[in-house]
């Protein structure tokens, strides 16, 4: 039998002037950084990711100078359900 957990990612976006970052924090439900996590981010209607990043061991994926507008996050983990996340407009 499978077990998987459910993990929470924890997403931050910071827009500036000439381009956007995002950081994805990686958490399981303890609140424990999740390593080696790979999480892709996607623009709006768009079925191929746009940037893929591996968590660092602090569970965190930094994506800079994004030309496209995000608007959903995909994070799988080893040994954790997959997780999608919308990232709601900011502007």
């Amino acid at each position: 039998m499978r077990s998987c957990c459910r993990f929470f990612a924890v997403v931050f976006l910071s827009v500036s002037a000439l381009a956007s970052e995002l950081t994805v924090k990686v958490i399981d439900p303890q609140s424990a950084a999740v390593h080696a996590a790979q999480v892709e981010i996607f623009s709006e209607n768009s079925t191929a990711a746009i940037a893929v990043q591996s968590t660092s061991p602090q569970g965190v994926a930094q994506f800079r100078n994004l030309a496209a507008q995000v608007s959903r996050v995909h994070v799988l983990a080893p040994g954790f359900a997959e997780q999608w996340k919308a990232i709601a407009d900011t502007g």
